[in-house]
């Protein structure tokens, strides 16, 4: 979610606009037939410094706080260097299955879903 706000010189665009964003991570999620696929917007952050997990059925990204450089003065700044955590609730996933990729500033996890079990039935002797 964004918010922007401006002065009332509408062209007055370095001292009058500021823009405000969550710390959510971008994601796009989606269901396929046999799982499921995540792709996070990671762009600018090394691999170190992100983690994924699977624990008590949520998966989790996390991605550490970056180093802030205070002795650079901006006429924007926009890039987020805070710590940012997201979670999903995913009941039936095969833990097995988890893949996490990083491409092009894109994490991408994978997972599939757990096969279905059938009810076992025991002969009574």
């Amino acid at each position: 979610m964004m918010f922007l706000r401006r002065n009332n010189n509408d062209y007055d665009v370095f001292d009058g606009f500021s823009m405000f964003s969550t710390s959510r991570l971008q994601t796009d999620a989606k269901e396929t037939e046999d799982g499921y696929e995540f792709k996070v917007n990671v762009a600018g952050i090394e691999k170190s410094n992100i983690k994924v997990s699977y624990e008590n059925q949520y998966l989790t990204i996390s991605v550490s706080a970056l180093k802030k450089d205070n002795t650079e003065k901006y006429l924007i700044k926009e890039i987020q260097t805070s710590a940012a955590k997201r979670s999903f609730y995913i009941q039936d996933a095969d833990e097995s299955s988890l893949h996490a990729s990083l491409n092009d500033g894109v994490l991408t996890i994978t997972v599939k879903k757990e096969t279905k079990k059938t009810p076992k039935y025991i002969s009574i002797e």
